[in-house]
């Protein structure tokens, strides 16, 4: 499977917004309802405008899915604008008749938007072209495009909750005492699998005897994270190298943070079964960006946010402040340590 690339078009007051998946193998399944419940999602939540009880969005999709499934054609979505019509000629796309009245241009840019730099760098007099780009109205497509991703990843059979994950997981727990047993059960159900922190420091550390026993169980490793740091990461990075295996990479952002900031690249894949037979036969290589020490803080926080309870006004002053209780409270044995005004690294 080739890396995906996205695209969108479309102005904050025009007909609507277009968004484009390049990429996708077939055969995914799209819940093209659970993209319009994540897009109702968006439009509400503290700090939205007036605007959110004008429109009502909804996904049309104009290409790449039939019959509720993806077909390895590039996914295109549309959200229309219901604000457009009350906008009239401001964004026509036809020049103004001759002689007639022309909108009144935007000549002064608002203060920390892009406008500036737009007008700036495409020489132009009116800067309503960039306003409409710059605007949060764009965040629709992208959030309509990452949903039906999403839903599309889940519609893998054995990605998410379903029959085919509980009788995995029960199979598995039958076994879990065995690591041997585990790995067979995985590799005659051809069950593409990845060995994940394997120099994680536990109570009892492994040896290197036991690793390379787990390399021959196990010969794919997770070795690329986009959340712990680069050198967390290097030791099964430098094993695989040296005595041989297949690098994967994996995310642990169980905040939503750093999603996509690593990826797993195979060669092209004509869908998803395609994609995991290359995984399994070490076809794969790890890429993107690793996390460092102050993005795992980020992730951690962001959990935080689900596990202290406030009534506070001010999530993240509120949220500093159970840090700082903790750190008072536990102090050497705290999760935190404090770095800077409202900042905190992970406590080693």
């Amino acid at each position: 499977m080739s890396r995906l690339r996205y695209l969108t078009a479309g102005e904050s007051h025009g007909p609507g917004l277009t968004a484009v998946l390049d990429g996708v193998p077939a055969g995914l399944r799209v819940d093209v309802a659970a993209v319009d419940a994540e897009l109702g999602r968006r439009q509400r939540g503290h700090g939205r405008g007036a605007r959110q009880s004008i429109e009502q969005d909804r996904v049309r999709v104009l290409g790449g899915v039939r019959h509720g499934r993806t077909t390895g054609a590039p996914l295109a979505l549309f959200v229309a604008n219901r604000d457009a019509a009350n906008w009239g000629d401001v964004l026509a796309v036809e020049p103004p008749e001759e002689g007639g009245s022309a909108v009144e241009p935007v000549r002064v840019p608002r203060p920390g938007h892009a406008d500036l730099g737009g007008a700036l760098l495409y020489d132009l007099d009116d800067i309503r072209d960039v306003i409409e780009r710059a605007s949060a109205r764009e965040t629709a497509a992208r959030v309509a495009l990452g949903k039906a991703l999403h839903v599309a990843a889940r519609g893998v059979e054995g990605v998410g909750p379903g029959p085919i994950v509980e009788r995995l997981r029960g199979q598995l727990g039958q076994r879990a005492g065995d690591v041997e047993l585990v790995a067979e059960y995985l590799h005659d159900h051809d069950i593409a699998c990845a060995l994940a922190h394997p120099f994680f420091a536990v109570a009892a550390p492994l040896e290197p005897r036991h690793r390379r026993h787990l390399a021959r169980l196990f010969p794919v490793w997770e070795t690329r994270n986009g959340s712990r740091a680069a050198e967390l990461n290097a030791p099964a990075a430098v094993y695989i190298d040296t005595h041989g295996g297949t690098g994967v990479a994996g995310s642990d952002d169980h905040a939503g943070v750093d999603i996509g900031r690593t990826w797993t690249q195979t060669p092209r894949a004509g869908d998803v079964r395609e994609f995991l037979t290359h995984l399994r036969e070490g076809r794969a290589s790890a890429h993107g960006e690793q996390g460092s020490a102050a993005k795992w803080t980020h992730a951690a926080l962001g959990l935080a946010t689900g596990l202290w309870k406030t009534e506070g006004k001010t999530p993240a002053a509120t949220l500093a402040s159970a840090v700082l209780r903790e750190m008072k409270t536990k102090g050497d044995q705290a999760r935190f340590r404090k770095v800077g005004p409202g900042k905190f690294v992970a406590a080693k």
